[in-house]
C-alpha cells in the first residue's frame, strides 16, 4: 500500500499518514520520501510544526502534542533557537532534551548538507479550530443524547459535526470599486484554515442519509464521509456543519479525524485562482463602468446636443419665418424704390440743368473774388509798420492801423511812467525841505510845501495807474485785436489752401464736377428703376421658396426635440442604471479580493509558535476523534514513528491534490 493512495480534496492528511507509517514501518516511510517529487528548492531553513489532538466522543480536546522538526540545508551556524513549547519537551531522533531557556529552545542543527531535529511537547495552547459532535435519535433522543450512552443502541442515529475557526481578529479592509471609489470597512479576518474531516463507520452499521458529504470506502472496505473544509470568508465560512445519519444494532461513535493547515493565495491554486477571479472581476467590472461612463456621458451629450439642434431648428424656423416676411416687405420696398428713382431722375436732371449746380458754382467763383478784397482791407501779418513822417501812404490796412495803436499807447504808457518817476523825485526833495526848515519849528511856507508834497504823492500814484492801464490796454486787448484780425485774415485767404478763399475756389470746382456727376446719376438712376422692377419679382419668388423652408424646419425641429427626449430617457432610465449597477455590483467582489489578501496575510499567525527567525513555516493541525471505548494513549515507538511524518511534512502540503482520498462508492 502507497501513502500516495490517501488524497484529499482538501490536502494529503497527517493522520492517515501517521497510521500508514505505523503499520509500514521507517523503511516504508523512506522508501516513499524518495521517491515524493519535488517541486521546490528546499529552502536553507524549514520549521516544520505538527499539532495532534486527541478529541472526547463530543468534540473536546483530551490532549494535544507538539511534533517540530527542523531542517537545515547547508545552514552556515550549528545551532537555531526558537520559542516553543517547553512542556514535557523530548528530543525524536535522539534521547533527551534540547537546551531551554524560559520558553526559548535552542536546536542543535546546521552545518555542511542536510541536517535535521525532531522533537515532541505537550501543547498547552487554544487549538485555533473547534470541533464539535452531537448525538440524536429518534423520538425521546432526538434532542441529543450524551456520547457514552450511543454504545449498544439500536436504530438511527443523527450525527452532526460542526468545525469552527476561532483564530480571528478585526480589522480595516481596504478595498476600491468599479468607480474608482475607495472604502475602509472593519471586518472580522479570520486566520485561512483549509482541510477535510473524515468519518469512518464500522462494519455493520448502514449509512442511511449522507448528508453533503462524499461517500466512499476504504482499503479496508469501510464506509467513510468525507467533508472539504474552507475555515474563512469569502470561499467558505468561518464554520461548517456537517450532518449524516446511520442506522445499527448495535451503534458505536465513528472515529473521526479532521485535519487543517493554513494556506496562502500564493500556496493553494483554489484560493490563488479565486483571488485572481475576483480581481479580475474587479478589473473587468472597472473597464465596464469606464465604458459606461463614457456612454452615459455621450448619451447626454446627445440629449443636450439633439435639444441644441431642436433649438438652432426652432431658431431657423424664426428666421426663415421672418426672412419671408422680410422678402415680401423687400418686393414691396422693390415697387416703392423704382417708382422714388423714377422722381429722383427727374430731380437729377433739373440740379444738372442751368439753374441748378452750374449757377451754384458761378456764385462761389463772385463769393471768393468778395473775399480776396475783404482780405486787401484787413491786412495780413506781413504787412510793414506806418512809417510816422510824410507823406504818409495811401492805403492803411486794419493790422497796420492796430500796431500803430499799440505803438502809440506803449509810448503814452512811458511818458506816464517817466511822471510818475519826476513826481517821485519831487516827493524826495520837498520831505528834504520839510524836514530842514519846518522842524522843530514850523516857519513860514511850511504848510504850502506840506501841500505840494500830498499833491506830487498824489501826481505820482496816478502817473502809475496810467502806465499800469496802458501797459494793460497794450497787452491785454490791442495786441489781441491785431492778433485775432491777423487770424481772420489768415482765415479768408491763406498760403496753406485751408482758407475761405481756397474753400471757395474748391466749392466751385466741386459743383463743377457735381454738375457732370448728377447727370450720370439721373441716367444710373434711371437704370436702377428697372433692376428695382426686377427685385420686385424676385423677392416674390424667394418668399414662396422660403415659406416651404420653414415647413421643412419645423418637422426637423420637432424630431430633433423627440431624439433629445429619446437621449434623455436613454440616460435616464438605461446607462445611468446600468453604470450604477456595475458599480454597486463590483462592490462585493473587491471587498472579498482584499479580504483574501488580508486573510492571507494571517497565515502566519495560524502557526502554533512562531519559527525561528530567516525560516520557512509548514503547518498542520491532526484531530482524532475516537469511540469511548477505543482511547489508547500514544506508545513511545509510535512518537518514534511520528517523527518520521514530520519528515514527510513538507510531501504531504505540496501534494494536496483534489481528488478524493478514497474511491467514491
Amino acid at each position: 500500500m502507497s501513502w500516495r493512495r490517501i488524497r484529499r480534496s482538501g490536502f494529503a492528511g497527517f493522520s492517515g499518514l501517521l497510521i500508514l507509517l505505523t503499520t509500514a514501518g521507517p523503511g516504508l516511510a523512506a522508501q516513499e520520501l524518495d521517491q515524493a517529487p519535488q517541486t521546490a528548492p528546499q529552502p536553507p531553513l524549514v520549521n516544520e510544526q505538527l499539532v495532534t489532538a486527541d478529541l472526547d466522543p463530543s468534540g473536546l480536546p483530551i490532549k494535544a502534542q507538539l511534533f517540530n522538526r527542523v531542517v537545515a540545508t547547508d545552514l552556515p551556524v550549528d545551532s537555531v533557537s526558537a520559542t516553543t513549547s517547553t512542556v514535557d519537551l523530548r528530543y525524536l531522533d535522539r534521547s533527551g532534551a534540547p537546551p531551554v531557556n524560559g520558553t526559548t529552545v535552542t536546536y542543535k542543527v546546521g552545518g555542511p548538507g542536510q541536517t535535521t531535529v525532531s522533537t515532541r511537547a505537550t501543547f498547552a495552547k487554544s487549538l485555533p479550530v473547534a470541533f464539535h459532535a452531537e448525538y440524536a435519535t429518534s423520538g425521546e433522543g432526538a434532542n441529543g443524547i450524551n456520547p457514552d450512552s450511543v454504545a449498544g443502541r439500536n436504530g438511527d442515529l443523527a450525527i452532526t459535526y460542526t468545525a469552527t475557526n476561532t483564530n480571528v481578529v478585526d480589522q480595516p479592509i481596504t478595498f476600491t470599486n468599479a468607480a474608482g471609489n475607495q472604502t475602509t470597512q472593519t471586518q472580522p479576518v479570520f486566520a485561512p484554515f483549509v482541510g477535510t474531516v473524515i468519518a469512518t463507520l464500522p462494519a455493520d452499521i448502514e449509512l442511511r442519509d449522507a448528508g453533503t458529504a462524499v461517500v466512499g470506502t476504504t482499503t479496508e472496505g469501510l464506509t467513510a464521509l468525507q467533508w472539504n473544509l474552507v475555515l474563512y470568508p469569502p470561499l467558505g465560512n468561518y464554520q461548517q456543519v456537517m450532518t449524516f445519519r446511520i442506522s445499527g444494532n448495535d451503534l458505536v461513535v465513528p472515529t473521526v479525524n479532521m485535519e487543517v493547515i493554513p494556506v496562502t493565495n500564493d500556496q493553494d491554486p483554489a484560493v490563488g485562482f479565486s483571488s485572481t477571479l475576483l480581481s479580475d472581476s474587479v478589473t473587468g467590472s472597472t473597464k465596464l463602468a469606464d465604458g459606461l461612463t463614457e456612454l452615459d456621458e455621450s448619451t447626454l451629450q446627445l440629449a443636450a446636443g439633439a435639444q441644441e439642434l431642436a433649438e438652432a431648428q426652432s431658431a431657423a424656423v424664426a428666421g426663415a419665418q421672418a426672412a419671408a416676411l422680410g422678402s415680401a416687405g423687400i418686393a414691396l420696398g422693390a415697387d416703392q424704390l423704382a417708382k422714388g428713382l423714377g422722381d429722383l431722375t427727374v430731380g437729377l436732371d433739373e440740379l444738372a440743368g442751368p439753374d441748378g449746380l452750374p449757377a451754384a458754382a458761378e456764385g462761389a467763383a463772385e463769393l471768393a473774388e468778395a473775399v480776396n478784397d475783404l482780405v486787401a482791407i484787413i491786412g495780413d501779418a506781413d504787412d510793414p509798420p506806418i512809417n510816422p513822417e510824410p507823406p504818409f501812404p495811401p492805403k492803411i490796412t486794419l493790422v497796420q492801423a492796430t500796431r500803430a495803436s499799440e505803438k502809440a499807447t506803449d509810448l503814452l504808457r512811458a511818458l506816464a511812467a517817466s511822471a510818475a518817476a519826476d513826481d517821485a523825485i519831487a516827493i524826495a526833495a520837498l520831505t528834504t525841505a520839510i524836514a530842514k526848515l519846518c522842524q522843530p519849528v514850523q516857519q513860514d511856507g511850511c504848510t504850502e510845501l506840506s501841500a505840494a508834497r500830498v499833491s506830487a504823492t498824489s501826481a505820482a500814484a496816478k502817473s502809475a495807474g496810467v502806465a499800469l492801464g496802458l501797459r494793460a490796454l497794450n497787452k491785454q486787448v490791442l495786441a489781441r485785436i491785431t492778433a485775432g484780425i491777423i487770424a481772420v485774415s489768415t482765415g479768408l485767404k491763406s498760403t496753406d489752401g485751408q482758407s475761405i478763399y481756397g474753400g471757395l475756389e474748391d466749392l466751385q470746382a466741386a459743383l463743377d464736377l457735381a454738375a457732370d456727376a448728377t447727370i450720370a446719376l439721373a441716367q444710373g438712376s434711371e437704370s436702377a428703376a428697372g433692376g428695382a422692377d426686377d427685385l420686385s419679382v424676385g423677392s416674390d419668388a424667394l418668399t414662396l421658396g422660403l415659406n416651404d423652408l420653414v415647413a421643412g424646419s419645423n418637422v426637423i425641429a420637432d424630431g430633433s426635440e423627440q431624439l433629445s427626449d429619446s437621449a434623455a430617457a436613454l440616460q435616464s432610465e438605461g446607462t445611468s442604471q446600468v453604470l450604477s449597477q456595475v458599480i454597486d455590483s463590483s462592490t462585493q467582489p473587491a471587498l472579498a479580493d482584499a479580504y483574501l489578501t488580508a486573510a492571507s496575510k494571517r497565515a502566519a499567525d495560524a502557526s502554533p509558535f512562531p519559527p525561528p527567525t530567516d525560516a520557512a513555516s509548514r503547518v498542520a493541525y491532526v484531530y482524532t476523534l475516537n469511540p469511548p471505548a477505543a482511547e489508547p494513549g500514544i506508545s513511545p515507538a509510535a512518537l518514534a514513528i511520528a517523527a518520521i511524518a514530520l519528515a514527510a511534512l513538507l510531501v504531504v502540503i505540496v501534494r494536496r491534490l483534489r481528488k478524493p482520498v478514497i474511491a467514491t462508492s
